[in-house]
């Protein structure tokens, strides 16, 4: 292995009960750094589905939008005390801020914001959608809603479905009264849906 010597960029340190991992950028390699002890022991590249580690939405769930972008090492304590600072004067939401700011992208708020309602984030860049899930739902409804069927089984009578916004209470429960299948539901970017 070469000596790479990472930048690190954000909140780095993730406590784990194993020693500790930093996410780093070494040119265009993110990766995470390994650790034994304080002994650094290397680089692991990864996935860009890994690229940002996750949490149990449990953690997430009901916290102030700050507090869940450190949780997910999109910014930090820093940047979201600078983006309050500017809410006092400016009177936008603290997410428009901070991208305003370029410290965080417009996915990365989508993501916040579904943590912080209890629901999981799914990247739909890469995914692809099996015939008989796209069929689960008429596409009148699915554009209707605003989702995007993701996981679908009839035998168990479960529907996992994407909606561009946290906030789409609604197709959810008109999806469970329509269908009569348990349904549960996930956040995806609105240009994926």
């Amino acid at each position: 292995m070469s000596t790479i010597e990472p930048v690190l960029e954000g909140p780095t340190a993730i406590r784990s009960g194993y020693g500790r991992r930093d996410v780093a950028r070494a040119g265009p390699v993110l990766g995470v750094l390994r650790y034994v002890g304080s002994q650094r022991i290397g680089l692991e590249p990864l996935g860009k589905e890994l690229a940002v580690p996750t949490l149990p939405v449990s953690e997430l769930k009901g916290r102030k939008l700050g507090r869940v972008l450190t949780k997910l090492g999109y910014c930090t304590r820093e940047q979201v005390h600078e983006a309050l600072a500017i809410q006092k004067t400016k009177k936008d939401k603290i997410g428009k801020i901070l991208v305003d700011l370029g410290y965080i992208s417009e996915m990365q708020i989508s993501e916040a914001l579904a943590g912080q309602a209890g629901m999981e984030y799914r990247d739909l860049s890469d995914f692809e959608i099996p015939d008989d899930v796209v069929d689960a739902i008429p596409a009148e409804n699915a554009n209707a809603y605003g989702i995007v069927p993701v996981e679908y089984d009839p035998g168990k009578k479960f529907l996992r479905v994407a909606l561009k916004t946290h906030e789409n209470f609604q197709a959810v429960d008109d999806l469970r009264l329509l269908m009569g299948f348990k349904v549960e539901a996930v956040v995806a970017s609105p240009e994926a849906v």
